[in-house]
């Protein structure tokens, strides 16, 4: 374990944190452009950086950035693709798969810094592919707009995969504070 130890009530608020994020960004953004102001394809993003905090660190380099950050992205589906866990891994994988869906969020970016960042932060292992992102309303349904986006799909062998569903809440449960511990001093070059 990297860091302090979690005390319940600091996982309890991380993860009311969580959800009150996800209400609020879709409260606050009525209306998405296809494209980020910078003319950059959106990424959908379903792993460890839907934990906002996360997000924020990777983006703005700071971690409590997390209004900054809400008003970059919306909750979002792809369909046609499973989040596996990797083994001995705290992060997930998404790779292609008939009848799936991912939920996650549409990142739009204020400058191609921040899109370089997010490609440093994926690196190798992932490869930036085009699809169509749905993007949610407020409960969680599909509002019937779609857009153009990237997602970083593994490129690494499949044996790598627990072939078992990734779960975005036991991250932030049990290792966001440690990433965050991590990476805290850090910033990402863009």
């Amino acid at each position: 374990m990297f860091g302090p130890c979690r005390t319940p009530t600091t996982i309890a608020t991380l993860q009311v944190f969580q959800t009150e994020i996800m209400e609020s960004i879709a409260e606050e953004n009525d209306v998405l452009p296809q494209q980020s102001p910078t003319n950059l394809t959106p990424v959908f993003v379903y792993g460890t950086l839907c934990a906002v905090p996360l997000l924020a660190w990777a983006l703005m380099g700071d971690a409590s950035q997390t209004d900054a950050v809400k008003k970059l992205i919306r909750p979002a589906r792809v369909e046609g693709f499973a989040r596996y866990g990797i083994k001995s891994c705290d992060y997930p994988a998404a790779v292609k798969c008939e009848g799936s869906e991912i939920r996650g969020y549409l990142v739009t970016f204020s400058n191609s810094s921040q899109r370089k960042k997010l490609d440093d932060f994926e690196g190798e292992t992932y490869s930036p592919t085009h699809l169509m992102a749905q993007i949610l309303n407020p409960n969680g349904e599909a509002s019937g707009q779609c857009v153009d986006a990237e997602i970083y799909l593994w490129n690494g062998s499949l044996e790598n995969l627990t072939m078992e569903p990734w779960d975005l809440e036991g991250f932030i449960e049990e290792r966001l504070e440690d990433w965050l511990d991590l990476f805290d001093g850090i910033e990402l070059v863009g």
